[in-house]
């Protein structure tokens, strides 16, 4: 293939046709770039393109070398090329306007396009004490000041307040305001992402959710950003144990912990996720606060639990299916992937080496699935399919490949995926660690309003103790919920 780019590169010579000679050798470098495994590869590909550069000063042809020099910059941050994003855009924007309607000015575009992209996520607790300020988590990225409403939403079906559509947004803008305000973002002009805590009010017992957003979205709509995070204000809550075929709930005091009796808990099951409840039991929790469920009466369904005492409701969402129970079944063989990536974490462009292996288990027994035919599918953060390739297992169960992680796409997680399994990667704009930070696990239990001592070390990766350096971290209350698995 490089001989056919060499041999088209001389003719072209002959014919003195510069901009098709420009385009043809550009080619020429990506080509071996894509297939180059030697080393200093990037330092190699950057002399190429700047002697290329060089090269074609004098015509537009420039453009195209300088727009994946500018490429490389921003793939590679992380590799050896030590350039900010701020430094890349300005690079960017001057081939735009030295070079305008040629194609480097077009993939220039594309990449401020990435680089400049908005977004906004905002992250705070699903349960919220009733009357107590509570903090919320925003992280975003080249945005510089947000809006918020913190509205009652028992109007809107929650199944549907995600399409964060028009529709929604304006129905929205009809519910009660129970609070309002801005977030004041710190000032950044370097195109990453940032988070920020802020605190809010604390608000009585209901159904409220959190719409951020920011001033593009009321006069340009499909401009703006918005988000739409539900949650509850209630003193109740539930804890769940698994005890053979019962499925124990326990309903407790949100803030001190205490099991509440006589308060009535509904069980209501659908057989899918879009289906209308049906109720299953309705009971009253006991001096210790427990509702006993049978596990069978949940057989191949999802289940929802509303917690009720006087005004204050808890609903909680439990979207699991439990599959069928019958413990008597014959077991069969199932198959199972398990896949291996040489790492975790890529870089755009890099190649992803995985190894996979077929096997079948029944009971306790364990086989290698060997001779089989098996497709394996490549997806972006998307869940797109990038690539696909065929494989048949070998007498151990296993097969092995590689996908090239595409270029000017976004980041996020991809999968590896197969008809039995699969394995996700991420894809980031990382730099490369030099220091770790430990901490030993936590030992004992605790319950609220307990002091929790937190031990950790901070270390280089040449051996030396981090001293005097600024500590950040986030306490974060999760609920447990068990998930019984599937009984063949």
């Amino acid at each position: 293939a490089l001989q056919l780019y060499q041999e088209w590169i001389s003719n072209l010579l002959l014919e003195k046709n510069n901009e098709i000679l420009s385009y043809i050798d550009n080619q020429r470098l990506l080509f071996i770039y894509d297939n180059y495994v030697g080393e200093k590869k990037n330092e190699l590909y950057a002399t190429s393109l700047k002697n290329a550069i060089e090269k074609y000063s004098t015509s537009s042809a420039k453009a195209l070398f300088k727009s994946d020099l500018i490429q490389l910059w921003y793939n590679e941050r992380a590799g050896g090329f030590d350039f900010t994003l701020t430094q890349i855009v300005k690079e960017a924007q001057k081939v735009i306007q030295d070079y305008p309607n040629t194609l480097g000015a077009v993939y220039m575009q594309n990449l401020l396009g990435i680089i400049q992209s908005k977004s906004l996520n905002v992250r705070l607790e699903e349960y919220i004490p009733t009357n107590q300020a509570f903090k919320t988590l925003v992280e975003y990225q080249n945005i510089s000041s947000v809006k918020y409403k913190i509205v009652e939403w028992k109007e809107i079906n929650p199944k549907n307040i995600y399409l964060k559509n028009q529709e929604i947004w304006e129905a929205l803008q009809r519910l009660k305001v129970a609070q309002s305000g801005n977030f004041k973002l710190p000032a950044s002009n370097d195109y990453l992402p940032h988070s920020i805590e802020f605190g809010l009010e604390g608000l009585a017992i209901g159904k409220y959710a959190l719409i951020t957003y920011t001033d593009e979205v009321i006069n340009d709509f499909e401009k703006g950003k918005f988000t739409i995070s539900p949650f509850q204000v209630t003193n109740l809550a539930v804890n769940f144990k698994d005890v053979q075929d019962q499925i124990i709930i326990s309903v407790l005091n949100r803030k001190t912990g205490q099991p509440l009796n006589q308060i009535q808990t509904e069980i209501l099951k659908r057989t899918n996720y879009n289906q209308n409840t049906s109720t299953v039991q309705t009971a009253f929790s006991n001096a210790k606060g427990e509702v006993v469920i049978k596990k069978s009466s949940l057989s191949n369904s999802y289940f929802d639990i509303i917690v009720k005492n006087g005004q204050d409701i808890l609903e909680i969402n439990n979207n699991y299916n439990y599959g069928n129970r019958n413990l008597s079944s014959e077991p069969v063989w199932n198959s199972t992937t398990k896949i291996f990536t040489d790492r975790a974490i890529y870089r755009q462009g890099q190649e992803v080496f995985f190894k996979g292996i077929l096997i079948e288990t029944k009971k306790d027994s364990v086989r290698p699935k060997t001779n089989q035919s098996i497709e394996v599918i490549f997806r972006d953060a998307n869940y797109q399919e990038v690539s696909k390739q065929s494989f048949t297992t070998n007498n151990f169960g296993s097969f092995s490949g590689f996908f090239r992680i595409p270029e000017g796409g976004l980041n996020g997680s991809f999968t590896i995926e197969t008809p039995f399994g699969s394995e996700s990667i991420l894809v980031e704009d990382y730099k490369r660690p030099t220091f770790e930070v430990t901490i030993p696990p936590i030992e004992g239990n605790f319950q609220l309003g307990d002091s929790i001592t937190v031990k950790g070390q901070a270390v280089a990766y040449s051996g030396a103790n981090i001293s005097q350096a600024t500590v950040n971290y986030i306490v974060q209350r999760k609920a447990y919920f068990p998930i019984w698995g599937y009984y063949g």
